[in-house]
């Protein structure tokens, strides 16, 4: 293994830039064996969240690279490794920004389903983050006078830029909304209630069908994947029905525990 290592280490020094940056600036890494305890990286508490995460996500890229072309994960090691980074930084980014904006407040009553690759622990190097956020309006902290919807946007704005922020570590993930429900009138951030009424009574086929996949990943709803099998890796053939697809999907049987329902 000592070897390979070594051997990858040469490859992506040769051939990637991006990763050649990245020995240079965490050089212990390319010390035998460090990149496996790499693969679960340490937030450093000391930093602001949001470049904790980056300098945290920077060093897990290289030390899954490392891995990867050393033959010391297989694919499915990889994307796991780089999904379970993401259901931790999105949970630390929602209860950082709920602290920010309520201070002293529990982090509750706001979460992020994932959807597609992230949902069913598929990322890979570059890919995007899908999630849908919801809040619950009984929950989640308010400042006085202060609407729910209102303070869930913008907790949520201040999540997706603890999360895209960009400095000379890069970012943790790019964030993508657009799969909520009716993302051309509806807020960044939107009710429970409302999103498991879309999806049981309007929602089209295909929004049906990326639900096959769904999961709550980060925020009040992480605690509860007990409640969920994994997730299904094929469409069902009562994904026609959206009753059908809200009632089997992981994501929402957390949702729906959470509200008693």
């Amino acid at each position: 293994m000592a070897s390979s290592v070594s051997d990858a280490l040469d490859r992506a020094s040769a051939h990637a830039p991006y990763l050649r940056g990245l020995l240079r600036r965490f050089p212990d890494l390319a010390q035998r064996e460090q990149w496996r305890t790499a693969i679960v990286p340490q937030i450093d508490d000391s930093r602001p969240l949001g470049a904790a995460l980056r300098i945290a996500k920077a060093r897990l890229s290289l030390a899954v690279a490392i891995g990867d072309l050393s033959g010391g994960l297989d694919l499915e090691g990889v994307t796991r490794t780089l999904s379970d980074f993401a259901d931790r930084a999105l949970d630390l980014a929602i209860a950082d920004a709920i602290r920010a904006h309520v201070p002293g407040a529990e982090p509750q009553g706001l979460s992020a389903i994932a959807l597609g690759k992230h949902g069913s622990r598929e990322l890979n190097y570059s890919s995007d983050l899908d999630p849908i956020l919801i809040f619950d309006p009984d929950t989640l902290p308010t400042r006085p006078r202060e609407e729910p919807g209102e303070a869930a946007v913008r907790i949520g704005r201040r999540v997706i830029e603890t999360m895209q922020a960009r400095d000379e570590n890069g970012y943790v993930f790019r964030i993508d909304l657009r799969l909520r429900p009716s993302p051309e009138v509806t807020p960044i951030v939107i009710p429970a209630a409302a999103a498991i009424a879309y999806y049981e009574s309007e929602a089209l086929a295909w929004e049906r069908a990326a639900f096959i996949r769904s999961r709550a990943c980060a925020g009040a709803l992480a605690c509860q994947r007990s409640y969920a099998r994994p997730p299904s890796r094929r469409p069902r053939r009562e994904a026609g029905c959206a009753r059908t697809t809200c009632t089997v999907s992981p994501g929402w049987r957390m949702v729906r525990a959470s509200r008693g329902t």
